[in-house]
């Protein structure tokens, strides 16, 4: 509403607010998606309030003067047994009564007397057609999934699509935010959002606490001066933590990596502190020269794994844009995703226009958010070691036979011979792919490839 009085007025604030202003507003597509979202995942707090409000939903469009009136808690609670018994089974009268309180306490319910009824009449229209909460209450509550910051991640404050998030979980950032001296790397690839890593944690940390080293062409020496000029100028500015942000193309090495491990150690200020973070490419993790960056992953280093977004994760995100699934449904999404990003969210643009989610993954397949070249580069980098080693994936690729088929060590001395390459090569480069995310263990010593990077690289002509 801001926005729209600034681009539409010359005079004010204060501005006099139209019910016809209101009213474009609030028919805006893009917020009302914002709040149908909001409104389902405040739902997902317990799959109790999700069957209770749905089944108010149905009682209003099947008895809608006595829905207004409302329901008594005996009411609704041998509604809500009817319709999902084991999920009310267990507990007394006042405590279904304490359920009832507080989805008022959300604003989902309003009582009256001792009834209760939508705190609004219009929070039915959030909750979909007639069919729609029909199908929902025969199929019955979901599955609703814990708050887990391990996989969870916020919404980008840029650009305008629903499904865009930041590229670490709010696990990461806390881990980096913590106000403590050190150095961090972030391991990943574009496919997983580490060229956004760095804009995505300018959302969290404050301007005047972010700085971005851009030189390409300095020595350990000068970057450990570099970081002495930043620890000098934040004397003047704010408490807290300042992250000092070194991307990947800087083509930074271990020297870099000692002389700031070196530099925060001597740090003593018991109110600012100062974390390097390192972004590691997959181009990194293929130079056989660089073994040492490797090593990071196993000797403690604090280290933060981009990941591919997770079942955990699509739930209630699906549902919060718009697109409520069930685990099944979600089982399918990630088959013909992935869990990449980009291609979740294709999937949400092509939802958004589609008739029905089958015709949105056909779409998807049938044009991806990248492919051929691109893709290769998205995935495992741009050098020659990397295409090496994607060359070598594709020829294991070829020695199997059946689809899905799952990669076993104890085959592996058999594809070496095969290929020519020593055994350890092969179990190097299946590490560095469990890493990036294009392999996906099924159970110790066992692992098969991921189906995106399968059908876009390991399958290509």
């Amino acid at each position: 509403m801001w926005r729209r009085m600034i681009e539409h007025r010359v005079e004010g604030p204060p501005f006099q607010i139209t019910e016809a202003e209101l009213d474009e507003v609030y028919q805006d597509p893009a917020f009302r998606e914002d709040i149908v979202g909001r409104f389902k995942l405040t739902l997902q707090l317990d799959p109790r309030y999700w069957l209770l409000a749905y089944i108010v939903a149905h009682q209003f469009l099947e008895a809608p003067d006595e829905a207004e009136q409302g329901y008594t808690s005996t009411d609704l609670r041998k509604m809500a047994q009817d319709w999902w018994m084991d999920g009310f089974a267990q507990g007394s009268s006042d405590e279904f009564r304490s359920l009832l309180d507080e989805m008022c306490q959300l604003g989902v319910f309003r009582r009256s007397q001792d009834r209760y009824s939508f705190r609004n009449a219009n929070l039915l229209l959030l909750l979909g057609t007639r069919e729609e909460i029909a199908s929902h209450l025969v199929e019955g509550p979901r599955k609703i999934v814990d708050y887990t910051p391990r996989s969870f991640r916020a919404r980008r404050k840029t650009g305008k699509e629903s499904s865009l998030r930041r590229t670490m979980t709010l696990s990461d950032e806390s881990k980096l935010c913590a106000k403590t001296n050190g150095v961090t790397f972030v391991l990943g690839s574009r496919a997983l959002g580490l060229d956004l890593a760095g804009a995505s944690m300018a959302e969290v940390v404050p301007v005047g606490r972010q700085h971005i080293i851009r030189s390409t062409s300095i020595t350990s020496e000068q970057f450990e001066l570099e970081l002495a000029k930043i620890a000098s100028s934040t004397l003047d500015g704010e408490d807290g933590l300042h992250l000092v942000w070194v991307p990947a193309q800087v083509k930074w090495t271990e020297e870099w990596a000692s002389s700031a491990r070196s530099f925060c150690q001597k740090l003593r200020s018991p109110i600012r502190y100062i974390r390097v973070v390192f972004e590691v490419s997959p181009e990194a993790l293929w130079d056989k020269n660089a073994t040492w960056i490797r090593k990071i992953t196993t000797d403690g280093s604090d280290l933060i794994v981009l990941k591919k977004w997770s079942e955990d994760f699509l739930l209630p995100l699906l549902s919060e844009i718009g697109i409520p699934m069930n685990e099944g449904e979600v089982a399918k999404l990630v088959d013909a995703t992935g869990g990449w990003p980009e291609f979740v969210q294709e999937f949400a643009r092509q939802q958004s226009h589609a008739a029905n989610k089958d015709i949105a993954y056909a779409s998807l397949r049938e044009h991806p958010p990248f492919e051929g070249d691109e893709a290769l580069v998205r995935f495992t980098g741009n050098s020659e070691a990397a295409r090496t080693v994607a060359s070598i994936m594709k020829k294991m690729r070829a020695q199997q036979t059946k689809a899905d088929e799952v990669l076993v060590d104890g085959d592996l001395p058999a594809y070496a011979e095969i290929l020519n390459i020593p055994d350890e090569t092969i179990r190097d480069i299946l590490v560095v792919a469990e890493l990036l995310g294009l392999v996906d263990i099924v159970q110790p010593g066992s692992r098969k490839w991921d189906p995106v990077f399968e059908r876009l690289v390991l399958r290509e002509s």
